[in-house]
């Protein structure tokens, strides 16, 4: 059973997420910038590669439904 604004509940969320996110790293930027660029190489590939990593984990379990496959497996 679906709800008929299923779809407006993620939405909701994510632009509120977004509009926190746009509002920190807009009055912080300068620190921040100055943080990464004093990273080593190491630091910065290895934060990319985990950004990859957690993205392509958010695509699996949202598009293909790993997320219901994964819980519901566990829970039997």
């Amino acid at each position: 059973m679906m709800l008929s604004y299923h779809a407006l509940v993620p939405f909701g969320i994510a632009m509120v997420i977004y509009y926190l996110h746009e509002k920190y790293f807009r009055e912080n930027e300068m620190r921040i910038l100055k943080e990464i660029k004093s990273k080593i190489m190491a630091i910065k590939v290895f934060s990319n590669l985990f950004m990859i990593f957690v993205i392509v984990v958010l695509f699996w379990g949202h598009f293909f439904n790993g997320f219901s496959q994964m819980l519901w497996n566990s829970w039997n």
